[in-house]
């Protein structure tokens, strides 16, 4: 390109000259040169004519020369600022326009290279920000929502049902896993991860597309009906899923029968917040929990008030050891062949200062829950050991009097429970052979290697192992020969449906024949009735213990009613 400007320059330049001859030619001529210059006129006006015409051309030819390669430069780079990075331009001319070009094009290709580099960055970024935030709102092992996402969707329900009248409603489910610590402690956490992941893929087959199936940690689930014509369709949904986990799942070669306790918590006016609707859901589950397994509650306003006065019993409860509320009661335990007194059974009970006697079953299972039953465990176990030792030096028999306590299964786990008994029975100066615990089948059956490691150590100590409430828990009768136990006690339960023609005896004459085989003492709980004992004696059934024979006595009553018994049966 530099050649072809220098040549039309030099053509510009000629041609200028030229002109300007032609020019001082016309001038001469004007100023009366001679005639024959004055002829060549006409030749020269057509030699300036032709000047003209080579000179526009030139002029022409040059700008277009120098105009070309510039255009080019910015039609690039118009098109490189908006957003046509890439575009190159196609000039190969070894000028500096040429050179400018062969950087723009240099710098259109980097542009492009980094705007890739930047869109894929973009994409990358865009795409963790996708899964952090289905992270931030999924649970990791079940790909579920989580509690912040199903709160957020129970909101959204509870606005928009405030914003109507009637139906459709909504419904919410709390739902917890039954004996999920049983399958966690005996097969281990990543089964329980399994059956946790397996369980709620079983509950999204169980509701529409549209609901919510969140995981809100541990074994826990909650559900969310939105737009249900009618309360009875939650109803409906809770048989489902009876019915859905009533089958056994198989992981890695164990077949596991879950159910779940099911809470529900129906669309109200008063629900403001989501808070609000999910713990009245967690109420109404804990209530299933109490019917068993596999059970469903619909919140009412009686279980909220039970749970106050749950709270407020729970805040009772922490000091009454220290303020002394409870004491003990002692019910006698009778030989029947023997017809005399061998013992008691220790019970406890909560003197509350205002709501008066208070029995076991309603604060030993809060006690478990909050951690104080191990406090509470202690007490009964120092201060029955101490009356023990009371009773025997005030009524010396040739067979010493034994006592019976309960003991609970976060009692029976703790590992200095045998050195604690041994400390009680050191400072009350009493034979280990005089006292005996009483432990249910649950409590072995929750770890029966710990469980009878335990048992060992206490029968090491002399101190005897008696099965509570027997044939109402779940044991194996394949263990029951592994256990080192003294005693079996028959159930109240069916001792009550014993009738005076013994009729409904043939689970108590299973006991007391399982008894006799396993060379183990019978106990037979709550004898009320005269038919009943003389049924079970005829049953021969060693011991027994129940209102028609005694009452449990006050400390301070139990002299007066040793004194009136002449004889006891």
């Amino acid at each position: 390109m530099k050649r072809k400007i220098i040549v039309s320059i030099m053509i510009l330049f000629i041609v200028s000259a030229l002109g300007s001859l032609v020019v001082t030619l016309y001038s001469g001529s004007t100023k009366g040169l001679d005639n024959g210059i004055e002829g060549a006129w006409p030749i020269l006006a057509g030699a300036v004519a032709v000047t003209l015409i080579a000179s526009t051309a030139v002029a022409m030819n040059l700008i277009k020369a120098i105009a070309q390669p510039i255009n080019m430069l910015v039609k690039a780079t118009r098109m490189i600022t908006s957003g046509g990075a890439g575009q190159t331009i196609d000039y190969q001319d070894r000028t500096e326009l040429g050179e400018l070009a062969s950087h723009v094009n240099a710098m259109s290709i980097s542009l492009k290279d980094g705007s890739t580099r930047l869109e894929e960055e973009i994409a990358g970024r865009k795409k963790t920000e996708e899964k952090l935030t289905h992270d931030v709102f999924h649970d990791a092992l079940t790909g579920l929502p989580n509690r912040a996402l199903f709160m957020d969707r129970l909101q959204h329900a509870i606005t928009t049902s405030r914003r109507r009248t009637g139906a459709p409603f909504y419904a919410v489910f709390f739902c917890d896993i039954d004996r999920f610590k049983v399958i966690n402690d005996s097969l281990g956490h990543l089964i329980g991860d399994q059956v946790i992941v397996i369980v709620g893929r079983k509950l999204i087959d169980c509701v529409r597309p549209g609901d919510t199936v969140a995981r809100l940690g541990g074994d826990e689930f909650a559900i969310l009906l939105e737009n249900i014509g009618d309360p009875a369709h939650a109803v409906e949904v809770a048989e489902r899923a009876k019915r859905i986990l009533s089958t056994p799942i198989n992981v890695k070669g164990n077949d596991i029968y879950p159910s779940l306790s099911i809470g529900i918590a129906i669309d109200a006016e008063r629900y403001e917040r989501p808070e609000q609707v999910l713990r009245d859901a967690d109420i109404a589950m804990y209530e299933a929990k109490e019917h068993g397994n596999a059970s469903y509650e619909i919140f009412d306003a009686e279980m909220h008030a039970n749970v106050l006065n749950r709270m407020q019993l729970e805040t009772d409860l922490r000091g009454a050891v220290d303020r002394r509320e409870f004491m003990l009661y002692y019910q006698p335990i009778i030989d029947l062949k023997a017809q005399q007194l061998t013992g008691f059974e220790a019970l406890v009970r909560w003197n509350h200062p205002t709501r008066g006697i208070i029995y076991p079953l309603e604060f030993i299972p809060l006690a478990e829950e909050n951690g104080l039953i191990n406090q509470i465990g202690e007490w009964i176990l120092h201060e029955a050991c101490l009356e023990l030792k009371r009773l025997q030096v005030r009524y010396p028999l040739q067979a010493p009097l034994t006592m019976s306590i309960n003991i609970s299964s976060k009692q029976f786990v703790q590992r200095d429970l045998v050195q604690k008994l041994s400390g009680f029975l050191a400072e009350a100066e009493l034979d280990p052979r005089c006292l005996a615990l009483e432990i249910t089948e649950s409590m072995i059956m929750e770890n029966v290697e710990t469980a009878v490691e335990t048992m060992n150590l206490l029968r090491e100590m002399g101190i005897k192992i008696h099965i509570d409430d027997f044939g109402t828990g779940h044991s194996s009768l394949s263990y029951l020969h592994r256990f080192p136990i003294d005693a079996l006690k028959i159930d109240r339960s069916f001792i009550s449906k014993l009738t005076a023609d013994g009729s409904n005896k043939e689970i108590i004459t299973s006991i007391i024949s399982l008894a006799n085989s396993l060379h183990v003492d019978v106990i037979a709980e709550g004898v009320e009735m005269e038919y009943q004992l003389s049924n079970i004696r005829k049953m021969d059934c060693g011991y027994g213990q129940g209102f028609l024979l005694s009452r449990p006595l006050a400390e301070k009553d139990i002299d007066a009613w040793m004194h009136q018994q002449k004889q006891l049966v």
